[in-house]
């Protein structure tokens, strides 16, 4: 279960995620990981943010999530290893799927 995000600029605003709530209802479930993937078009980045994280940020009062978060040892927050081209990015998503079933157990 994603939600799935282009946004020029740091942050993303609460209300740019139009799917929190319902995303909500699946981050218990075993072998799902419900989350945010943000294309930070202006910085050639894209990082997964568990929803259960996005939920602690806005309980912690954040008003958008901001690319910076992604350095800080607060959330866990995932790079999305990726290459530029022509516009759009090529994405390595296995890496990805690593960290999440390493961080499941």
């Amino acid at each position: 279960m994603l939600e799935l995000k282009e946004h020029k600029g740091n942050t993303i605003n609460w209300t740019a995620i139009r799917q929190y709530e319902k995303l909500l209802a699946y981050k218990d479930l075993e072998n799902v990981y419900p989350g945010i993937l943000i294309w930070f078009s202006d910085h050639d980045k894209i990082i997964f943010c568990p929803i259960g994280e996005a939920e602690k940020m806005h309980k912690d009062g954040l008003k958008s999530i901001n690319i910076k978060l992604i350095e800080s040892n607060k959330y866990l927050l995932y790079n999305i290893p990726a290459t530029k081209k022509r516009v759009f990015l090529n994405a390595d998503f296995n890496t990805f799927v690593e960290e999440l079933e390493k961080n499941d157990k």
